[in-house]
């Protein structure tokens, strides 16, 4: 007898494949890891953490202090060294289990929103850059500070909107059994979202780009010209 029971709908109870599923739930929280691969994973992580807390840190920290440096462009950066701060927590997350619908939910509205805002960040901070290179006498008309913080929030509210909307999708599917990544928990009509909207921003982010560099071919082969204009008038 192999010890397996049967409940009154002659389904296995504590069978083989239980003990299979709980192994595979485990292993995703390094529970069966090697210590000493365990401990180089939790290296690489930890250094990656203070990396990325340390840098942005001091980014966040001299422009708040500096008065002269908080102009428009600087808090798009600054708005990006903020996500990507918080962001440098998630590897203390990664290595907490999430079996329960509320940790599994919590965890995955953090990483979605975090995520999001940071893809959201880039595209504003790219936004930026296209006005001030494309309309720079109109850039301090256009990217006030007062609208840049204004855009920034609705970033920000857009993000945590999305978050909500994938912490109620994977309340809805999570399961007992649930490894609790998102690969998994998030539905595929969530998923079709994030995905166009990546293309959207990757389209706008790419014509925003095109325009900068060709804007920057003219101007160089402008300058060579000039330059060679002035070799021929020295030479003659």
């Amino acid at each position: 007898m192999n010890g397996t029971r049967f409940d009154n709908d002659s389904n296995p109870i504590g069978s083989q494949k239980d003990g299979e599923d709980g192994n595979a739930l485990s292993n995703v929280y390094f529970y069966q890891t090697p210590t000493l691969d365990k401990a180089l994973v939790l290296l690489l992580f930890a250094t990656t953490s203070a990396l990325t807390l340390v840098g942005n840190g001091l980014v966040i920290i001299t422009i708040a202090k500096i008065r002269r440096l908080q102009i428009p462009a600087n808090l798009t950066i600054v708005n990006l060294a903020c996500y990507d701060f918080i962001m440098g927590l998630a590897p203390i997350l990664v290595f907490t289990p999430h079996q329960t619908r509320l940790r599994c939910v919590f965890f995955l509205v953090y990483a979605a929103i975090v995520i999001q805002a940071t893809v959201v960040g880039i595209g504003l901070s790219t936004i930026n850059r296209y006005v001030a290179i494309v309309h720079p006498l109109r850039y301090n008309q256009l990217m006030t500070v007062k609208r840049t913080c204004i855009l920034m929030g609705l970033c920000f509210l857009y993000a945590l909107a999305s978050g909500i909307v994938a912490g109620i999708d994977v309340a809805y599917s999570w399961g007992p059994l649930s490894t609790c990544n998102a690969d998994q928990e998030l539905t595929s009509g969530f998923v079709a979202f994030l995905i166009i909207n990546y293309i959207i921003l990757f389209i706008i982010m790419t014509y925003c780009y095109i325009i900068i560099s060709k804007i920057a071919w003219d101007h160089t082969c402008e300058e060579v010209e000039d330059l060679r204009e002035d070799l021929r008038e020295s030479t003659a």
